[in-house]
């Protein structure tokens, strides 16, 4: 029997001309190496900052997902299916638990008439694993 586990996320609200990213966590509990694949279903609009990921036992890893606003009217919510497959290294078995299915959806500003982007901040940031990055942060208009 092969069980599906699905959950949603909002990832939030984003100005189009801009993205906005979420950390995805992936752990492995089991006794051996297992290679998660990540499938996205819309990429126009969103993007995964690996296609696979490799962990030993008692392991973690990170993924982002990308979010992109396509440049268009209407505003509102533009979403995407991420199914992750795992399968062990070792004798090429698959999770018993089956697939993850994560819903994912965000949300496109358009119209600003409220006024300016508002305390927009890009934070400078060092990791090991990933090098050099920027962590952009902005509020929503007000009126």
């Amino acid at each position: 029997m092969t069980y599906v586990n699905t959950t949603g996320k909002n990832i939030g609200q984003c100005l189009t001309g801009f993205a906005i990213s979420y950390p995805l966590s992936i752990y492995n509990s089991g006794n051996s190496q297992v290679e998660y694949t990540f499938n996205n279903s819309n990429d126009t609009n969103f993007a995964l900052s690996q296609s696979s990921l490799l962990l030993d036992s008692s392991d973690y890893g990170n993924v982002d997902i990308y979010y992109v606003p396509t440049v268009s009217a209407p505003s509102g919510t533009q979403s995407t299916i991420i199914t992750i497959t795992s399968e062990s290294t070792e004798d090429g078995s698959t999770d018993p638990s089956g697939n993850i299915t994560l819903q994912i959806t965000g949300n496109k500003i358009i119209d600003i008439t409220g006024g300016y982007v508002r305390s927009f901040k890009a934070v400078r940031n060092y990791d090991t694993q990933n090098g050099l990055n920027y962590d952009f942060y902005w509020s929503v208009p007000k009126g």
